[in-house]
């Protein structure tokens, strides 16, 4: 189970990084808070998100961290898709195919954590 959660936490962090044009970045797409260019910036939510959770996908973090990790990562491809004009339950890009795997995915985690 956490090789999955891993596996679908990997393939959102590179999604997102994707996003961000690290070519065009002063800071090569490393969130810096200090930074009045960051935060202005219109991919400082990306930035932000992707380099909080860089450090969180390894398979061996508690379970509990990585079902809210992907939850995490299913709210933020889930809006960037949606405020894209996906048709969420039918469209077949690897991104939206990706959410509804995520998504099976957390309600079978979240079923497996209630019985434990």
């Amino acid at each position: 189970m956490r090789e999955k959660i891993h596996q679908a936490l990997t393939f959102s962090q590179e999604f997102v990084g994707h996003l961000i044009d690290v070519n065009n970045c002063p800071h090569h797409g490393y969130f810096t808070e200090s930074d009045v260019s960051c935060i202005e910036c219109e991919k400082s939510l990306e930035c932000e998100w992707l380099n909080q959770d860089i450090h969180f996908t390894s398979p061996y973090r508690p379970l509990p961290e990585l079902v809210g990790k992907l939850q995490g990562a299913i709210c933020h491809i889930d809006s960037h898709l949606s405020s894209h004009g996906h048709d969420l339950p039918v469209c077949n890009c690897e991104a939206c195919q990706w959410l509804r795997h995520a998504e099976n995915l957390f309600v079978q985690v979240s079923h497996f954590q209630l019985r434990e």
